[in-house]
């Protein structure tokens, strides 16, 4: 890495090395006068990545950590959606992550540092929770341990400023639903599993709840007792979902968006700038020091 640090002809770097070390590589690489793209999470704790924001502060460099979620066009139109109002009030954030790994399948995720579930699965939904909701009041966590001492599960429930909440999971015990849905108190957003690929969302509007409730033996109580047509209206629904590509890679836009702030010598990300990168690692050593 000195030979890289040292070359001036390299105007940037890609961190994706282990977990442990992304912090001093990130510190280094802006110190040498480098952009840095650092593979979440860019420290194993909050203090790490502090230091990191200090580091791009100071040196005028362009730091970002590397979510590559944000940057899906499925993801991007369900937040927006959320964010522009037309969903009504915000009331709640639920996101999981999980599949089955173990030490022999997934080596790096089981590092006594760096590894674990909460810095390797669960900083992708708190990272969209932040996104999406207002700032974080309250952490509440409950995390399952291995018998070497590695979090293996974690359940997370965030109290925002709003009084909305987030219920975020993330796992390498089971498969989760693997979705990403946001209610509000006129709509809500539904992003299909694996939200980390995905490529088809779809937006609710519910209007004011104002009609009068349907008979018990009216129409639409006897068409909902109908199998065959429970199961037409579900097809229906499921092809109404709109379908956004993201291009040849899950990584595409992310990049595209690193080489845009570059070219316009941007200083930060305003989608996932630093101060977001500290807030993730905020909420994860909270809910660490529950765990212990």
């Amino acid at each position: 890495m000195a030979d890289l640090l040292a070359d001036p002809a390299v105007d940037a770097l890609y961190i994706a090395h282990d977990s442990a070390n992304h912090a001093e590589s990130a510190i280094a690489g802006l110190e040498a006068g480098k952009a840095v793209l650092c593979e979440k999470p860019c420290g194993i704790d909050a203090a790490q990545a502090r230091a990191i924001a200090a580091t791009a502060e100071r040196t005028g460099k362009l730091f970002m950590e590397a979510i590559p979620t944000p940057f899906l066009p499925a993801v991007t139109e369900a937040i927006t959606a959320a964010q522009s109002g037309e969903l009504g009030m915000l009331r709640r954030f639920s996101a999981n992550f999980g599949y089955p790994a173990s030490p022999q399948s997934h080596p790096a995720c089981f590092a006594a540092a760096g590894g674990g579930v909460l810095l390797d699965r669960a900083i992708y939904p708190v990272t969209l929770a932040l996104l999406t909701m207002e700032p974080v009041r309250d952490v509440h966590a409950i995390v399952t341990h291995d018998e070497g001492g590695i979090a293996v599960e974690a359940w997370i429930t965030l109290l925002h400023d709003s009084g909305a909440t987030s219920s975020l999971g993330a796992s390498f015990l089971s498969e989760l639903d693997n979705r990403l849905s946001i209610a509000g108190t006129m709509g809500s957003a539904f992003v299909e599993g694996p939200f980390l690929a995905a490529e088809r969302f779809a937006i609710t509007r519910y209007g004011a709840p104002t009609r009068s409730a349907p008979e018990a033996g009216g129409l639409v109580a006897r068409l909902k007792r109908k199998p065959i047509l429970r199961r037409t209206m579900a097809i229906a629904r499921a092809a109404r979902m709109p379908y956004r590509s993201y291009g040849t890679s899950i990584y595409a836009g992310e990049i595209a968006h690193f080489r845009d702030l570059m070219r316009e010598g941007k200083r930060a990300s305003h989608l996932l700038p630093p101060a977001l990168s500290i807030a993730a690692l905020e909420i994860l050593d909270r809910a660490k020091a529950q765990a212990s």
